[in-house]
């Protein structure tokens, strides 16, 4: 949680890039910081179980539009969520990362997907 020690710290920073493989995946708001903190205080004491953990993940996935729901295979083992298949952008991926992270007893992701137009490069290049 060093960034929300710095933000906490500088008043004037509100927002922060969040970069994965030296790309530009995303961004942090204090807002981002605030959720996580209020979730954190409201998970339930008792571990769950995988099955609940998917369940949820699955009504989440269910519930955003934007989500490439029928390309996204989804997976929990001893509470780690694992994300395969294929998402339309890295923003999507990132996003899709996030929101099993939130999911309440959540130990860790997999993240797995692969963004399609990557997918295309690397294929009209090989």
């Amino acid at each position: 949680m060093k960034i929300a020690e710095i933000m906490h710290r500088e008043d004037g920073i509100r927002e922060a890039p969040v970069v994965e493989d030296g790309r530009l995946v995303g961004e942090v708001t204090r807002g981002d910081l605030i959720q996580v903190v209020a979730q954190e205080s409201s998970r339930p004491k008792e571990p769950r179980t995988d099955a609940d953990l998917l369940a949820e993940m699955k009504a989440r996935l269910e519930r955003e539009t934007w989500a490439s729901r029928h390309t996204i295979s989804l997976d929990v083992r001893d509470g780690v969520i694992a994300l395969t298949g294929l998402v339309e952008s890295v923003e999507e991926r990132a996003a899709l990362s996030t929101m099993a992270r939130a999911v309440a007893g959540c130990k860790g992701v997999e993240n797995h997907l692969l963004v399609k137009s990557q997918l295309r490069a690397y294929q009209t290049s090989a």
